[in-house]
């Protein structure tokens, strides 16, 4: 029993250690208590009832009656009280002695009520003030003042319901955010911004410079699923690629590949984006990954089924070589040849390809399929006669060369 209590003790100094803030958050309606300790450290605000700032900041303009508001930052101590009346009365302590209501104290409630705004208390109704008071350009002016994460939300969500901001505006507003360090709040509010928006090209590229740096990989990955459409130019579909190879997770990174796929531009093998996703599907790690996407990327019941490119073609065939596995090469190369290549330079590198795999039994399944779809000319021939070579049991040599006498 005293192994287990003091094994407990041991654990609860380590979490003191680990965790050295500790926010506490009680809230009711009209009511509530916030408290952050740290080592030799207290910060909290007690309330009940409404209250109002003053348009200055500098002092309390009203508090229901019966109500009060209190801010204690160790022994620093300011209370503001209100009688049945409505009339509000002060208790200022600034850690050393009792101070009067005088210009030394309005002073004190002033810069204690700047670390309440700090926390985010009277934002909704500041928010409003300084929007209306000064616009767009006040408010952004205020967030960049504001270090603390959750004190940022009322003036946020007042600019998002403002439709007056200009593409300067809105991109001085993405590196407000980008400045953050809560990805959950940068995710809730970079889904904030409408489709119509990021259709312009600057907001949109600092839309997604955001994303890029929020650190988990599944957020990045759920944001830019939302993101992805039929209209996306090449130049951002670089930059979302860019974003996906530095997932810390290759199961997300498949899925938006694999929801890149949708793209018209990718299904009629447009090489501005076929070529540099096939080159970061490449970049995968597991093969079972790349094969899969490539199978969909290779799909032989699309309708128009274009050609595959000469270099989309090489650049499958690059990739497909460095899977760790022949079974999942095999699967690539054999809907390869239904595919039918259309030049011989493509034909001569999937009959490589092939020749190089291992074991022979693969090539003795793939080479006659090829023979049967080739085009029978002389370079063909010797190019697969080399092939055929490599295939050790002179029975599947026989059956190989067979199928292309």
């Amino acid at each position: 029993m005293k192994l287990t209590f003091f094994l407990i003790a041991i654990f609860l100094i380590l979490l003191r250690l680990s965790y050295p803030r500790l926010e506490l958050w009680k809230n009711g309606h009209e009511q509530g208590t916030m408290i952050t300790r740290g080592d030799n450290y207290i910060e909290g605000v007690w309330w009940s009832g409404k209250y109002r700032l003053s348009d200055d900041d500098r002092s309390i303009a009203e508090i229901s009656p019966g109500g009060y508001l209190k801010f204690r930052e160790n022994d620093t101590i300011l209370k503001a009280e209100s009688d049945l009346q409505g009339r509000i009365t002060y208790t200022l302590n600034n850690g050393r002695e009792e101070l009067p209501l005088n210009d030394s104290g309005r002073r004190f409630i002033a810069a204690q009520l700047s670390k309440m705004i700090g926390l985010g208390f009277f934002g909704e109704e500041r928010a409003e003030r300084i929007y209306r008071q000064g616009g767009v350009p006040a408010l952004l002016a205020e967030l960049s003042r504001l270090r603390m994460n959750g004190a940022r939300d009322a003036y946020l969500n007042r600019l998002f319901t403002a439709d007056s901001l200009t593409t300067p505006q809105r991109i001085g507003l993405l590196r407000l955010l980008d400045n953050a360090n809560n990805s959950m709040d940068q995710q809730h509010f970079l889904n904030r911004f409408p489709r119509a928006q990021l259709k312009d090209s600057a907001v949109a590229q600092e839309w997604l410079n955001v994303v890029g740096h929020i650190d988990p990989s599944y957020i990045k990955k759920d944001l830019l699923k939302n993101y992805i459409d039929s209209s996306l130019p090449a130049d951002r579909f670089d930059t979302v690629l860019a974003i996906v190879s530095r997932f810390g997770s290759e199961p997300d990174q498949q899925e938006i590949y694999k929801n890149l796929m949708d793209l018209p531009q990718l299904r009629t093998r447009d090489s501005a984006f076929a070529g540099p996703w096939l080159s970061a599907v490449g970049r995968l790690g597991p093969s079972y990954m790349k094969k899969d996407l490539l199978l969909e990327y290779l799909d032989t019941t699309a309708k128009p089924r274009p050609p595959i490119p000469v270099d989309q073609f090489d650049t499958v065939l690059a990739v497909t070589g460095r899977f760790e596995t022949a079974e999942d090469q095999k699967e690539i190369l054999d809907r390869l040849i239904s595919l039918l290549p259309g030049a011989d330079a493509q034909w001569i590198s999937l009959i490589r390809a092939t020749g190089a795999l291992q074991p022979d039994y693969i090539k003795s399944e793939l080479l006659p399929k090829i023979a049967s779809k080739m085009p029978r000319n002389d370079s063909l021939r010797a190019v697969y006669r080399i092939a055929a070579k490599s295939i050790q049991s002179d029975i599947d040599y026989g059956k190989v060369m067979r199928a292309v006498e």
